[in-house]
């Protein structure tokens, strides 16, 4: 995954753009203070690829672009988010961890809020080691 710091002299914060291995958008956040006709500028000529954020900045002359290093999430971080340490074990699901890429470490690590709000009731999360097994933040 690439992060992507968007900024300019038009406005005032920063946009982070967010893109999988294949350079596709995966998300974004808007963290930058925009009138309403250069956000919705933005959204209506969203870069849904790293090449389409690239030609977007050189057209633009007034925007910077700044890559973000790849994070390394430590499978420490992890599990305390996942917080699953009555069911799971964590030496599985370390084992697990340290054969992943950091890319889909990372995209683990963030996907768990999402994960989590997205149980139905009644229903308990999946053990972590199934959690990583199933790829489920690829769902």
């Amino acid at each position: 995954m690439k992060t992507y710091l968007l900024t300019s002299t038009k406005w005032s914060g920063e946009i982070e753009l967010r893109y999988n291995d294949e350079g596709y958008l995966l998300g974004y956040d808007n963290r930058a203070n925009m009138e309403d006709a250069q956000r919705n500028w933005f959204l209506q000529y969203m870069p849904r690829s790293i090449n389409d954020l690239r030609s977007m900045v050189a057209a633009t002359k007034t925007s910077k672009l700044q890559e973000l290093p790849e994070a390394e999430i430590a499978f420490e971080m992890f599990w305390e988010r996942y917080n699953d340490k009555i069911h799971s074990s964590k030496k599985r699901a370390e084992t697990k961890w340290r054969q992943m890429t950091k890319g889909n470490q990372q995209r683990a690590y963030l996907y768990i809020p999402r994960y989590f709000a997205s149980i139905p009731n009644g229903l308990r999360k999946k053990h972590v080691e199934t959690y990583l097994g199933d790829e489920l933040w690829n769902n």
